[in-house]
C-alpha cells in the first residue's frame, strides 16, 4: 500500500508541480502577431515581452495601444491581465500575463498560473 501511495504522489508531482513555461516556445514579441493571435495562443510571445522589460514604465493607455484591450472584468485594480494560454495539465486553469501598475505606470509584468 505504501508503494502505491508513493507512486501516486510521485506521478502527481511529476505531472502537476512542474512549471510548463520551461517548455514553451519563445518567439520574439511582434505586436501584429500578438493582436491577431487567439487569447490562449499568445504564450509564445510572453517570455520575450516580460524579459525585454519593454512594458516597464509604460502608462496603462500605452500598454493597451501595444497589446490591445484586455477584458476589464478580469482586471483587479492597478492591474491589466491578458489570457495567454490554457493549461494542458488536465483541469481548467490558465496562464495570465499580469501587468501591475503603480501610479498609472507599469511597475512589473510577469506570467502567472491561475
Amino acid at each position: 500500500m505504501l508503494r502505491w501511495i508513493v507512486f501516486v504522489l510521485t506521478t502527481w508531482i511529476a505531472t502537476h508541480a512542474v512549471d510548463e513555461t520551461v517548455w514553451w516556445p519563445n518567439s520574439k514579441f511582434d505586436q501584429r502577431k500578438w493582436v491577431s493571435a487567439e487569447a490562449g495562443e499568445r504564450y509564445v510571445y510572453a517570455k520575450d515581452l516580460v524579459k525585454s522589460g519593454v512594458l516597464i514604465g509604460m502608462q496603462e493607455d500605452e500598454v493597451i495601444a501595444l497589446l490591445g484591450p484586455s477584458n476589464p472584468a478580469y482586471n483587479p485594480p492597478s492591474s491589466i491581465q491578458y489570457l495567454i494560454k490554457r493549461s494542458t495539465r488536465g483541469f481548467a486553469a490558465f496562464y495570465i500575463l499580469d501587468i501591475r501598475l503603480v501610479d498609472g505606470r507599469v511597475s512589473k509584468a510577469f506570467v502567472r498560473f491561475d
